[in-house]
């Protein structure tokens, strides 16, 4: 009887090694591409710090030196807009509050090869605004910013897990010339 037990439970595993191709994030077979990464940040204070700790958690090393680095990530003019979503009918107070996070991002891989380029990315996030408990509503505005900018800096490094770092970045595309446009002079 164990002799048996002890045979199913090895033919399990074994059965169960070979039903691959799923991976927890961070240890399929291309985790080990973002090895050493270098941040260079332009405007860019709440995403950078939430961007840093996200590379922490999935244990990308951060270098502090371009020639240390496969990957160049540069975050750039970090934007948050404030938008008025919903407003009372009766009262004509604000009811609902909308924050967007924008960035521009670029990535260049081994080599100095560019592979995302200036991509601007957004991110949405609203809340209630309650003009009875101003200091409270504040607190909730500022929370949001930071859980937007650790949102970002989540997606990010996901979107990098995606790369394929042999080829290279669309170029970006030329405005057509109209066929009535007027030559240069």
């Amino acid at each position: 009887m164990h002799r048996a037990l002890v045979s199913l439970c090895l033919a399990f595993a074994l059965a169960a090694s070979g039903c691959g191709g799923w991976y927890l994030r961070g240890t399929g077979p291309d985790s080990g591409k973002l090895k050493d990464l270098y941040l260079v940040t332009n405007n860019a204070v709440q995403i950078a710090g939430a961007f840093r700790n996200e590379l922490y958690y999935n244990s990308i090393n951060s270098v502090f030196s371009r020639e240390k680095a496969n990957i160049i990530v540069e975050l750039s003019n970090e934007n948050f807009e404030r938008r008025v979503l919903s407003v009372d009918p009766t009262t004509g107070k604000v009811r609902e509050v909308e924050l967007t996070l924008e960035v521009t991002v670029s990535v260049r891989g081994p080599g100095n090869k560019l592979l995302v380029n200036n991509q601007k990315m957004s991110w949405v996030e609203d809340f209630v605004f309650d003009e009875i408990s101003v200091l409270g509503t504040e607190a909730q505005e500022i929370t949001t910013k930071l859980e937007l900018g650790k949102t970002a800096a989540r997606a990010l490094v996901l979107r990098l897990e995606t790369l394929d770092f042999e080829k290279p970045a669309e170029p970006e595309p030329k405005p057509k010339k109209s066929k009535h446009a007027k030559p240069a002079d």
